[in-house]
């Protein structure tokens, strides 16, 4: 059953446990790619929304999840969507958004296993830093699109365990305009 499996951990729990990190793709081929790369602590959800289940696997082998899906709006939805069920885990998450045009898959096939690596890890965003940079860009200045972004963000909190959660004023200060 999809939702309740991972494609590729069985080659990748070792290397998830040993980082403690699971990079998340949505699709097999994003798993190989990465894999031929060097990136081997990768799984994909098999084209299927995240699912508790599968936030669950991941969980037994590590506590963060670094979501790599594509730029373009659809995956910066999906990467949405499944924050709120990682968090709910009580995992951290970080975010890793490659440049226009590009997947997992197109950029590992197109650059060297050292560069693929290096952008990973210099491009992952805490998940409070990229949905709060991604709500600022639609609030234009507007206090009521302003305030249902801090509600969006509120929300997403809410979703993590006690004891676990970053500070309110952390999250909203971007929305508040200070640095």
């Amino acid at each position: 059953m999809k939702s309740r499996s991972l494609y590729g951990i069985h080659f990748a729990k070792k290397s998830i446990a040993d980082s403690g990190i699971c990079c998340l793709v949505e699709g097999y081929t994003d798993v190989i790619s990465l894999h031929q790369a060097g990136v081997h602590n990768v799984v994909a959800s098999s084209g299927t929304s995240l699912t508790e289940d599968q936030v669950r696997l991941i969980k037994r082998y590590a506590q963060q999840v670094t979501i790599l899906y594509d730029g373009d709006p659809a995956g910066i939805k999906a990467s949405l969507r499944g924050i709120d069920l990682i968090l709910a885990e009580g995992l951290g998450v970080k975010v890793v958004l490659f440049p226009d045009g590009e997947d997992p898959d197109s950029f590992a096939r197109t650059r060297p296993s050292a560069e693929v690596e290096a952008y990973l890890r210099d491009s992952a965003k805490d998940f409070l830093a990229f949905k709060t940079e991604l709500l600022v860009q639609d609030t234009e200045g507007d206090p009521v699109k302003k305030a249902a972004a801090i509600h969006d963000i509120v929300e997403s909190i809410a979703k993590i365990p006690d004891g676990a959660a970053p500070t309110l004023h952390q999250a909203v200060q971007p929305l508040a305009g200070g640095e």
